[in-house]
């Protein structure tokens, strides 16, 4: 496997970090993680990035405002169009005008815009753990308190900084279920100027009407597992029923898909090595 060091690159006016795997002459894959994570997020778990790096040149990246990026502290800054924008700008940056888009929660969303708004630019999709989709009318109690969580971290932001809100959220039960055990740590590592404006930036986006994804035509392979309130069932059950040519991996439990690195890139390779 070829690695490339880590490289940056202004996109949109901000610089961000990237970096490269795999074959030059192999196809592009534009890899996106989630919120408040980073292109660590893979290149943390060798096991799966080597296997995809075999068959495929991954690019995995920052996105605006997290990691080693530079990001606007206005929350419009962080819509879909713009984060997805990113990834279609990082792919040409890497001479390719067609590339697979995917990746995990934030990352799954802004692909989905691609596919739907710029389908000439999009080979595929790989969507991991979709965030909630569709009308706010559809999603469960769960769901919804979780996202009322994160409005209150931005508010807790504003008011006491982000140390601070660590050590309350550190009490939050709501936080703790939806983040996980690392949830304080990760927050404490965000960048202090951007946080707020992602997490309402995120917040408040309109939501798609369902019947939007139907007119996705290329191939997308959805990954989710149960209990996660922000990257519901459901959501992964929405892109099922409304993407004529998908196909859904439902792991057995919470993070599985994370937990097992090795197995998610078997099953991404399989999918790619059929519809490409």
């Amino acid at each position: 496997m070829t690695t490339t060091e880590d490289q940056f690159a202004e996109i949109d006016g901000f610089e961000l970090r990237y970096r490269l795997y795999g074959s030059e002459d192999a196809p592009l894959a534009v890899i996106g993680h989630g919120i408040f994570s980073s292109l660590d997020q893979y290149a943390d778990r060798p096991a799966g990035l080597d296997l995809l790096a075999g068959r495929y040149r991954i690019l995995l990246y920052d996105a605006r405002g997290h990691g080693e990026s530079e990001g606007p502290e206005q929350p419009e800054g962080y819509s879909w169009q713009a984060l997805g924008e990113e990834m279609l700008a990082l792919a040409a940056l890497a001479g390719e005008d067609r590339p697979v888009l995917g990746g995990a929660s934030m990352s799954a969303s802004a692909a989905l815009w691609c596919a739907i708004e710029r389908p000439e630019a999009v080979r595929a999709l790989v969507l991991i753990a979709p965030p909630p989709l569709g009308p706010r009318e559809d999603r469960d109690e769960s769901e919804t308190q979780a996202l009322q969580m994160l409005a209150t971290l931005a508010g807790a932001v504003d008011s006491f900084g982000l140390s601070g809100t660590a050590d309350m959220a550190a009490n939050m039960p709501a936080f703790a279920a939806a983040a996980g055990p690392r949830g304080t740590e990760i927050l404490r590592s965000q960048n202090p100027r951007t946080i707020v404006p992602i997490i309402r930036g995120l917040h408040e986006h309109t939501p798609r009407d369902p019947a939007e994804y139907a007119a996705i035509g290329v191939p997308v392979v959805v990954f989710a597992h149960p209990d996660d309130a922000l990257h519901p069932v459901r959501s992964a059950n929405l892109l099922a029923e409304h993407i004529p040519n998908c196909r859904l991996h439902l792991g057995p439990e919470r993070d599985f898909w994370q937990n097992n690195p090795a197995e998610l890139a078997e099953k991404i390779i399989a999918f790619l090595d059929d519809v490409l």
